[in-house]
């Protein structure tokens, strides 16, 4: 089996579980579409079930990926609910999000956020700051 079936596998047999059950540790999932590559990966320190498909999970960290399989994006929080879908999620929290992309040229963070994958959507709503790296054009004469 590769790490994307077990991700898949893994997501499938908590989905099962029903809510009020205790916490699950070092919960990990990865999304992928049918035959395609892998769109994310989520590593909690905790997921607690509350609804089908639906987590509180405590000190996630959620890694995407581009169309052509390459890291794009990582993410860190201390705490939201993480809601799966057959092929994206929804992640919500009043509490802090980092966000920074793999080659260090945008990072974002805040307080209070929704992020909608679906539907490439990402709103922080308090105390956001972002930060674009960008390189400059030098100026004539100068190597």
């Amino acid at each position: 089996m590769t790490g994307g079936l077990i991700g898949l596998c893994l997501g499938a047999v908590v989905w099962a579980q029903a809510p009020g059950l205790k916490p699950i540790r070092d919960w990990t999932f990865t999304l992928r579409k049918p035959g395609g590559p892998t769109q994310g990966t989520f590593r909690g320190e905790t997921a607690l079930p509350v609804a089908d498909r639906v987590f509180e999970v405590q000190g996630i960290e959620v890694n995407t990926f581009r169309k052509d399989g390459e890291p794009d994006l990582r993410a860190k929080a201390p705490e939201c609910r993480v809601q799966l879908t057959n092929d994206a999620f929804l992640a919500t929290s009043a509490g802090r999000l980092q966000v920074e992309q793999v080659d260090g040229r945008f990072e974002l963070s805040g307080e209070g956020f929704r992020w909608d994958h679906g539907a490439q959507h990402l709103v922080i709503s308090n105390r956001v700051r972002t930060t674009v790296l960008v390189r400059l054009p030098r100026p004539r004469g100068e190597k």
